[in-house]
C-alpha cells in the first residue's frame, strides 16, 4: 500500500525524508524531551512556520507533542 506524501524509498527503509527545517527541529530534539516554547525559541522560526514543521514531523511519525498543563512537551519517537 502506498501512502500519499511518502516516497517509495522511505517506505522501504522506514525512514521519512526530512526537509531542512524538519532536520533543524530533529537535531534540537536529539538532546531530549523539551518544552515547545523553548524549542520554538531555539529554532529561530516564527510560530506559524514552527507549527507547520511540527505538524509535518508528527504526520511522519518522527516527533510528538504532549500536552503538559498549559504548555506542550515535544519529544522524538
Amino acid at each position: 500500500m502506498v501512502c500519499e506524501g511518502v516516497g517509495i524509498l522511505e517506505q522501504i527503509l522506514g525512514k521519512p525524508k526530512l526537509g531542512e527545517d524538519e532536520e533543524k527541529i530533529v537535531s534540537l530534539l536529539k538532546q531530549g524531551k523539551t518544552k515547545q516554547k523553548e524549542l520554538l525559541a531555539a529554532s529561530g522560526m516564527n510560530p506559524v512556520k514552527f507549527n507547520k514543521v511540527m505538524r509535518s514531523l508528527e504526520e511522519k511519525g518522527v516527533a510528538k507533542r504532549e500536552p503538559r498543563g498549559r504548555e506542550n512537551t515535544v519529544k522524538l519517537l
